[in-house]
Parts: structure tokens; sequence; C-alpha cells
């Protein structure tokens, strides 16, 4: 092919592209393209329909506070006591938390880290920063908590911790009838509702409550009212406990609950006690409701 036949193919090439342009152009004038004003076909948009399915509701305020007992009760119990007149464990305390200073409950002994912070106060804000990272918020805390790095979670907590108001009466305890000496009838042994919220702060992180629940750190506390001490099978007990005679009745309970380390020197059982008489009447009360519905046979 030579020189002048490439020159007429392009040439060709060329006007051909250049009338199917002129084309274009010429009938995107006379055409336009623009939209019809009355679509032939309404398409409805999904999102213009009314929903049927139920709204979720927000969670009212009272339950956040439940919500965050039940979680305070796995994550914090090992650590903190909740009560009024509980004492101080490993660390400090909660009860009264949200209406103090930090570091400043008299009787504990608080690390520099958070000393530093002593001028302020347990807030919603200073709350959620310790409980995200406690590191963080205090670096050098003795304070050996990861943290929860979930937002709702931390708000139930911080809710729930703002209940424990030391300057209003404990209102998860129910008013106790005073004990007197006249013949009048007995007041009740205790509160098994409070002694129950207390068995969970107290004693779920060790001990399981349910009828065929296992033994964890300690035996499981079903069934105890009554039963011989230390002969729940499939338990290894130390010898400290073994040398106990007797049942766990309400005196034996009331004793151990008090300070367990006094009735068996050397258990196992690294719990410092409950130093309230009427705490340990309500857990004694709760406990006796863990029973078996037969009777058990007495030694």
């Amino acid at each position: 092919m030579d020189f002048t036949s490439l020159n007429r193919i392009a040439v060709a090439i060329a006007l051909t592209a250049g009338a199917g342009l002129l084309c274009w152009e010429a009938g995107s004038f006379l055409v336009p393209d623009t939209a019809p004003l009355h679509p032939a076909v309404t398409i409805p948009h999904p999102e213009s329909k009314p929903s049927t399915a139920p709204v979720k509701q927000e969670t009212p305020p009272a339950d956040l506070a439940q919500e965050g007992a039940k979680i305070a009760s796995m994550q914090c119990a090992m650590c903190h006591t909740f009560t009024a007149d509980s004492p101080d464990t490993v660390g400090p305390s909660l009860w009264g938390v949200g209406a103090r200073h930090i570091a400043s409950k008299n009787g504990y002994s608080y690390s520099d880290a958070l000393t530093a912070h002593k001028g302020e106060r347990w807030t919603k804000d200073t709350l959620s920063a310790w409980l995200t990272n406690p590191a963080e918020f205090a670096p050098g805390t003795r304070m050996m908590f990861p943290g929860v790095s979930d937002e709702n979670t931390r708000a139930r907590i911080i809710a729930w911790l703002l209940t424990l108001d030391a300057t209003t009466p404990d209102s998860t305890k129910a008013p106790q009838t005073e004990k007197t000496h006249d013949v009048s009838p007995p007041p009740p042994a205790g509160n098994a509702e409070h002694g129950a919220a207390l068995g969970q702060q107290q004693c779920a992180m060790c001990h399981s409550f349910d009828p065929d629940g296992p033994a964890i750190v300690g035996p499981p506390l079903h069934d105890i009212f009554g039963r011989q001490i230390a002969a729940f099978t499939g338990y290894t007990y130390s010898d400290a406990i073994k040398g106990v005679k007797g049942s766990w009745t309400p005196d034996q309970l009331d004793a151990w609950l008090k300070d367990p380390g006094q009735v068996a020197p050397g258990t196992k059982m690294m719990f410092p006690g409950v130093s309230s008489q009427s705490d340990r009447d309500d857990i004694i009360a709760w406990l006796k409701t863990l029973a078996a519905q037969t009777p058990k046979a007495q030694p």
C-alpha cells in the first residue's frame, strides 16, 4: 500500500468522524435531552412508605441503674464493696462515691497517682474517664483494671454508682423493725430481697446460686442452709474448713460471714467479711431461700 492510499484512508476516517459529530450536535439541538414533566410510570420510594416495624424504645434511666448494678457485680465486686457499712477491701468502698472528691475516702490509702486528682470530684465525666482507662486517667495507679471500652456499658455503671449516695438512706435496703426485749413477736430475721442484692454484689464472683450451679472459686451456695460444713461433693475444701464441725446454721453462717478467717484460720476464702449485722441477717435470709425442695436428712 503506497503513501497516497494511506492518505485517502485517513481523510475518509476524518470526514466520517466529523459527519457523525455534526449529526449528534444537530440532533441534540432539535431534540433536547430533558426529563418529561410527568413521568409515564411513577416508581414509589420505599422511604416514603410508613414503617410497620416496631420502634425500639430507649431504656428508662431506672433500668440503666439496674443494669449497671448487674455489670458491677461481675466486674467490681472482687475489689470493692457497695453498701453503706461495708469495709474497704482491695479498693475503697464505692458507697457514696458520686458525692465525694477523688481519693478522699477516710481510712483508705490511695496511690500517689490518684491522690494527684484529689482536688477534683467524681462526676459523670471523671467517672467515665476513669472507667474507660484507669491507667490513662492516673498513670501509675495501683488499679489493675483494663477499663470499659463500651460507652453504653459505662453509662449504666455510672448511673448505678450515682445511686449509691452516702447522704441519703440506703434505698436498696428495706426498713428493719427495731429489735426489742419485750414479749411482742420477734421481728423478721432479715430481708431476703436485700440479701439477694448483697449476694450478687459480694458472692457472685466466687459462687454460683442455681440448683445445678457448678463450683467456681468456692462451692455453690444453693441448698447450703442446713447442710454439713465442707460437705459439697466435687469441691476440694481446705483443711481449715474441714476442721469445722457441724452444719450451716444461722449462727454458724453469721460467724462465717462476719470473719471467715476467725471461724477457720487458714481458710482459702480471701473475703474480709461483712461487718454490718443487718446485712448479714439479710444475706442469711436470702441463703435460706436457696433451699432444696425436699427436707434434708439431719445427722
